[in-house]
């Protein structure tokens, strides 16, 4: 190490070598390097018109308040300045990433219409509306390669002029940058949950729980059902990003991953209502949802997920959510379909259409059915006692001439009840 006699007339005056490749110091001593970076902080503050060693011990963003927030907010904060009105900046899913002011939020309401005619556009464009009094609204979409990653709203009270058009103008490109940078940092991490959610699926219970915790605070508990969407990419996009956002199902135990050109998710029972809601109001989402299983049999539940999802319609205005259950049950009346299944319904079910309220029977004995021959939950949902449904039982089996206890003629009576189109309700 050098005496300071020999360092100090370096980093008072920079060489030129030092100008031009500004790496070059990486090969100094440390300490040095420390203070030839220091030295050059110090020109940058008092060039500012900051005194350094007033800031010495204070709390950074406390000294330098315009570094705080995120990149996305300071970016939006300089587009408001520049333009004096209210902006928004939104990401693909239309949800907000940051607000200037904190009340503009509210104006996202009514930008449905506007994000809507972005969405459909091929690339990036803008639309200009009007509202009273000459009040102008700018939606502009961001997009890097051809992905669409959210949109830049900026409001005026009147119309912009040419100079605040160009202000947000050139906003664009470093929002979209820093936008792809967020977004590519992200593809990292959806990579390695697809890989992880891979591992799961091939039975790699141990390889997949110690980074489990990190990705998405641990496995379910099974049973656990899978969760299969498909649709546009712009759908799938849409409902990952959901998934990702949503508080609820982040603060569970859900794992969520794309996956062949969809998503995935694999959640315990009481959880599958939290993801399906969050993935509702996505519009063009087909959903199939699997029967619960063990959590070492991942591949068997995504199959009929995915028969599910393959079974769904969409298109709509909302997710179509199908469920594994109804698929089965769907191709079992397509086996017993036509004029035989009709015959075999009908001349089972005769002796059960005679004497007073044949449907109150016929009614109650399905739920009963598709209760598994469990008195209380079926009872409550026919809003009776269950007193009241074991006499209505009994009367059938009186009818019927058999007991109901054999498995087999249940199974017959649920199918001839099924295709006579009587307590359609699966479970």
């Amino acid at each position: 190490m050098q005496p300071d006699s020999a360092i100090d007339p370096l980093l008072a005056t920079p060489t030129e070598t030092l100008d031009a490749h500004p790496d070059a110091v990486g090969v100094f001593d440390y300490e040095l390097r420390l203070r030839y970076l220091n030295n050059v902080a110090v020109g940058h503050l008092r060039a500012a018109g900051l005194d350094p060693q007033a800031l010495i011990g204070k709390n950074v963003l406390d000294a330098l308040p315009q570094l705080r927030g995120s990149e996305w907010e300071r970016g939006l904060e300089e587009v408001v300045r520049s333009t004096g009105g209210w902006g928004l900046l939104l990401d693909r899913t239309g949800a907000v990433l940051a607000a200037s002011p904190p009340e503009a939020v509210r104006q996202r309401s009514v930008l449905g219409a506007d994000l809507a005619r972005l969405r459909s556009a091929p690339g990036a464009a803008s639309v200009v509306t009007h509202g009273a009094r000459g009040a102008e609204t700018w939606s502009q979409s961001l997009v890097a390669a051809d992905e669409l990653l959210g949109f830049l709203v900026v409001g005026r009270t009147g119309p912009a002029t040419s100079t605040q058009r160009q202000a947000v103008n050139a906003a664009v490109p470093l929002l979209v940058l820093s936008l792809d940078r967020s977004r590519l940092v992200g593809r990292s991490t959806d990579r390695l949950r697809t890989s992880v959610v891979r591992l799961l699926l091939a039975g790699q219970l141990d390889l997949v729980e110690p980074i489990s915790a990190e990705l998405w605070n641990g496995l379910p508990e099974p049973p656990v059902t899978v969760i299969e969407c498909r649709g546009t990419r712009f759908a799938v996009a849409a409902a990952a990003d959901r998934v990702l956002a949503d508080r609820p199902v982040a603060a569970r135990k859900v794992l969520h991953a794309r996956l062949d050109a969809g998503l995935v998710c694999v959640a315990a029972g009481a959880d599958v209502g939290v993801v399906l809601r969050s993935l509702r109001p996505v519009g063009g989402l087909r959903v199939g949802v699997s029967e619960p299983g063990p959590i070492d049999d991942l591949g068997g539940a995504r199959r009929q997920a995915v028969r599910a999802v393959e079974a769904g319609d969409g298109g709509g205005a909302g997710a179509a959510v199908t469920w594994f259950r109804d698929v089965r049950r769907s191709e079992l009346m397509a086996l017993v379909a036509g004029p035989a299944g009709t015959a075999f319904s009908e001349e089972l079910l005769a002796p059960l259409r005679t004497g007073a309220s044949p449907v109150d029977l016929l009614g109650s004995l399905a739920v009963w059915l598709a209760h598994h021959g469990q008195w209380g939950p079926a009872a409550a949902e026919l809003g009776i006692h269950r007193h009241t449904l074991n006499k209505r039982v009994k009367r059938a089996e009186r009818l019927l001439g058999h007991t109901l206890d054999s498995p087999g003629l249940r199974a017959e009576l649920w199918v001839a009840l099924q295709i006579a189109g009587i307590g359609s309700r699966s479970r």
